[in-house]
């Protein structure tokens, strides 16, 4: 689970053959917008057949994902 996802940033993988966001999120909503902690996120951008991003939802700080191609793991 994921909230309030936001400033993303792009950047390729140690081979260059993917494309990553690094972005911060909540582990839930803050509707009283009281301090909260904020967790760092990545997940890697997958393109259609015309090259243009496929949107997904953010997949969380929780969900193990591989290392970004070229880095060990």
């Amino acid at each position: 689970k994921l909230a309030c996802p936001g400033h993303a940033s792009f950047f390729k993988s140690p081979d260059a053959s993917e494309l990553w966001c690094a972005y911060h999120g909540m582990k839930e909503h803050n509707e009283d917008c009281t301090p909260a902690a904020r967790y760092f996120n990545i997940q890697k951008i997958d393109f259609d057949e015309n090259g243009f991003f496929v949107t997904a939802l953010p997949v969380g700080y929780e969900k193990k994902q591989r290392s970004p191609s070229g880095e060990s793991d």
